[in-house]
């Protein structure tokens, strides 16, 4: 098996095993399992970056988590040893959950979507406590939680249902064609066919997922402050069908986020998805898009849509940070249970350049032809 799986494996066990103890934390009947839960959250997390591609710092780091370890449960059973290792482990976990992708994207001075000016005014100390607070602040929404958990234990279920087949651009055989769901040119704020480009490569349903927002020429993507939904380019455009199709699952009714820009999600919604629609193409290829404006779907459950056909519109409802489009395809109609699947687009025109069966990915300036 390639590293990365085992990668992947772990990576998932941590997430369940930190839900794991958030829950027996909540419920004093199961607190007396935290003892062993929670070394299988730290172990997991210490042990990804030495079998991943992580800088060799983070691996130095998870090193002497390993040391702190083992140190603690077979030698000395020091307190000040624990917590140094919880301390550590925390802190990979947030790293590798996305953080230093985060701050160097906001050191950059060569980035094609620039951040926000709400992003840009915080401190580093300040977009570190939002961020950590988009992480947190879901878990004691009961209905985000359960959603959480669906998501953590719906993608073991998928992993291990898949762990010989993950598709992977090199072997995978597309049935649809597929359009860009937008008129005019947009910017890929995110995602592509490498994990670099790709903001949720370990959430193997998101894998290979986009946002996509409107920016103008020096990659700004709001008027004014940007401190408003209505500020940014792309709120209210039409989000379009990307193929032929027909609808199987809406979500409507959950608010826009009022506080875009600012790293901040909405924690108290009751769909952290937003607003979105499913729609099957064929057997195994589903496409899923989110954030929309509430009220702005078109479309309802068992109906058929044709590519290019006005769905809603862009919004910032559910975990968006700004308004933008999120679009992904998966090879199963639960949300929950999906692998990501790479997809070409069949006429395009990336940064003036005219495509066909083509890859988009995160900076590229992108139409439908």
């Amino acid at each position: 098996m390639h590293k990365s799986r085992y990668s992947e494996i772990l990576y998932w066990i941590a997430f369940i095993a930190l839900i794991l103890n958030l829950l027996f934390n909540m419920i004093p009947i199961l607190s007396q399992y935290i003892s062993v839960i929670l070394p299988i959250f730290l172990f997991s997390i210490l042990i990804m970056p030495l079998i991943d591609n992580s800088k060799n710092s983070i691996k130095i780091i998870s090193l002497a988590g390993l040391m702190l370890y083992f140190t603690n449960h077979f030698l000395f059973q020091i307190s000040i040893l624990e917590a140094s290792m919880i301390f550590l482990g925390v802190g990979i976990f947030i790293i590798k959950t996305g953080f230093s992708d985060i701050y160097s994207a906001k050191k950059r001075s060569d980035q094609d979507v620039i951040f926000s000016k709400p992003s840009r005014e915080r401190s580093s100390f300040k977009l570190l406590l939002d961020y950590l607070s988009s992480l947190i602040l879901p878990i004691l929404n009961p209905y985000q939680l359960t959603q959480q958990i669906f998501h953590v234990f719906g993608q073991m279920i998928s992993l291990g249902r898949n762990i010989r087949d993950i598709p992977h651009p090199d072997d995978y055989d597309q049935k649809t064609e597929f359009e860009l769901p937008f008129k005019g040119t947009w910017a890929v704020a995110n995602g592509g066919i490498r994990k670099e480009d790709s903001h949720s490569w370990n959430i193997i349903n998101q894998r290979y997922a986009y946002d996509l927002v409107k920016s103008d020429p020096k990659g700004k993507t709001h008027d004014h402050e940007g401190d408003k939904p209505e500020d940014y380019l792309c709120y209210r455009k039409d989000v379009l069908a990307p193929a032929d199709g027909k609808i199987i699952k809406v979500r409507d009714g959950i608010r826009d986020f009022p506080m875009p820009g600012t790293m901040r999600t909405d924690h108290i919604c009751k769909d952290f998805r937003g607003n979105f629609l499913m729609i099957k193409h064929n057997e195994n290829e589903f496409s899923f898009i989110a954030h929309l404006i509430p009220g702005s779907v078109q479309v309802a459950e068992g109906e058929k849509v044709e590519q290019g056909e006005k769905l809603a519109e862009c919004g910032n409802s559910g975990h968006s940070t700004e308004p933008h489009i999120h679009f992904h395809v998966q090879n199963h109609p639960n949300f929950y249970l999906g692998m990501g699947l790479p997809i070409k687009f069949k006429k395009v025109k990336i940064d003036g350049v005219e495509e066909k069966n083509a890859y988009i990915r995160k900076g590229q300036r992108v139409q439908n032809l």
